[in-house]
């Protein structure tokens, strides 16, 4: 069984107006309004938590960047972008012994909540788990950001919100996880304000 451990890096990217930072209207787009709820029932704390497209191997954002680890026997909820309506998603998790275990093929859909879980059934025997970078974002624009979606490498369709449901308030920073590395790169990350405006931020 692979048990190697996250490699992490850390940088830091201040929500402000500058070149690279491009403000656009309101998108519903990227309302999260589909709901996952996982359980966790591998017995282990789940410390990472990626949801990608059935067919893409770049897990992209980590939905457990501000929420913290799922303890054994508990859940964790988190919005999905409405990009992922209708579709077949795959779930990745990462327990604190750095096994992986994945969900393959759960369909996502805007007028229900999803509900999996993950047991020792889903051990993926012999995947490394992804390498992550922890990025600080800073709300700096007068404003709350309200989600954080990555957009990954291989895809402009967005992933779930990485605050987990928590609110990065104005003048504040906090830390979100993406995946890192040429396999599980992110592109951009898109914030999204307490007005709706969306804020894209190259990490290229």
């Amino acid at each position: 069984m692979n048990r190697k451990m996250l490699s992490t890096a850390v940088r830091s990217i201040v929500c402000a107006a500058a070149a690279f930072l491009l403000y656009a209207a309101p998108s519903v787009a990227q309302s999260p309004d589909a709901s996952l709820v996982m359980t966790n029932e591998t017995g282990m704390a789940i410390e990472h938590l990626f949801v990608l497209p059935h067919d893409s191997d770049v897990p992209g954002g980590d939905l457990l960047s501000m929420a913290g680890a799922i303890e054994p026997e508990t859940s964790f909820s988190t919005g999905i972008s409405s990009s992922f309506s209708e579709t077949l998603v795959h779930v990745l998790a990462v327990s604190e012994d750095g096994e992986v275990y994945e969900k393959k093929s759960v369909r996502v859909s805007d007028t229900e909540t999803i509900m999996i879980a993950l047991s020792g059934t889903h051990l993926a025997d012999g995947r490394e788990a992804p390498e992550t970078e922890t990025v600080a974002v800073s709300a700096d624009l007068g404003t709350d950001i309200y989600y954080v979606f990555a957009e990954r490498s291989d895809s402009s369709e967005l992933g779930p919100n990485v605050t987990g449901g928590e609110v990065i308030p104005e003048g504040s920073s906090t830390a979100v996880r993406i995946a890192a590395g040429d396999s599980g790169g992110v592109r951009a990350l898109l914030l999204v304000d307490s007005f709706g405006a969306t804020r894209r931020i190259d990490m290229e």
